[in-house]
């Protein structure tokens, strides 16, 4: 949303000047897939073609801030007055370094669904937690991966040193059996988006519009997946959960938790990341 000053100037010309500015072909993705013909695509492209330019429009070069290169002045505690914390787990994941099929396994081994390894812990042998939410994204300019759950204020630390306890073993407690448990996901799975064309063509727009990546079909996703060994994964534990990319944000009711101790259990469980990075 921005900041509460650029909202409150917000006006009706600005956002039509910003609608006129934003639906143009030069920002426009179509995916048509199952039965067509060239006459659909090209009665598509005829249209688009017909809306006219807006403005003067220039290719901007984005970039993350401190990408890879993080430090705990990434941190960030907000104060709230709840007796609940919300906290985000979240690493830079580089696409030159990582290979990113192996990333997105990487995320559901940790954190998606209540057989995840941070789940496990957290949710079932600690009662900590109710649920626990993992996501990967991907742009062509960089890539995150990002762990959130909710836990008492009174828990937070506990939590934290948990979660980091699992993190930071990770190379050495990937297995085959994590592997076998999660591929399915990505490859007997994926074939039920022939049956949704929807979803199928947001996926295709999605990774090849914004991802800037070149996929055609199922088969051909199903087949990246499926080529991920265990030594990538172990390869990308390695990389990806190093305290470089690590930003923790949460809230935090001071008058029940001292912050400076909540700061002190962040910079260990930075500290803690650097043994999966030199070990």
């Amino acid at each position: 949303m921005g900041k509460l000053s650029d909202i409150q100037k917000m006006s009706a010309k600005r956002i039509n000047d910003y609608k006129k500015s934003c639906f143009i072909p030069d920002n426009c993705c179509v995916v048509i897939t199952g039965n067509f013909s060239q006459n659909d695509l090209n009665y598509c492209m005829e249209k688009l073609s017909k809306v006219p330019p807006y403005g003067k429009h220039t290719t901007q070069e984005l970039y993350i801030k401190n990408f890879s290169v993080r430090s705990s002045e990434d941190d960030k505690i907000y104060c709230g007055c709840d007796t609940f914390s919300d906290v985000s787990i979240s690493f830079d994941v580089d696409e030159k370094k990582v290979n990113r099929y192996a990333a997105e396994i990487l995320c559901s081994i940790f954190g998606y669904g209540v057989t995840s390894k941070l789940s496990l812990l957290l949710r079932d042998q600690m009662g900590l937690i109710s649920e626990i939410d993992a996501n990967t994204e991907f742009s062509s300019y960089s890539g995150r991966m990002v762990f959130e759950f909710e836990v008492s204020n009174s828990k937070l630390i506990d939590s934290l040193n948990a979660a980091f306890d699992v993190l930071s073993n990770a190379k050495n407690e990937l297995t085959k059996v994590d592997i076998d448990s999660n591929i399915l996901f990505y490859t007997e799975n994926q074939y039920r988006l022939l049956d949704d064309a929807r979803e199928l063509n947001f996926l295709i727009g999605w990774r090849s519009f914004i991802e800037n990546e070149n996929l055609t079909s199922v088969d051909d996703l199903v087949e990246r997946y499926s080529s991920i060994s265990l030594t990538d994964l172990k390869r990308a534990a390695k990389q990806i959960f190093s305290p470089d990319n690590l930003v923790l944000t949460m809230t935090n009711n001071n008058r029940k938790l001292n912050k400076s101790k909540l700061v002190e259990t962040i910079n260990s469980c930075r500290s803690r990341l650097e043994r999966l990075l030199h070990g």
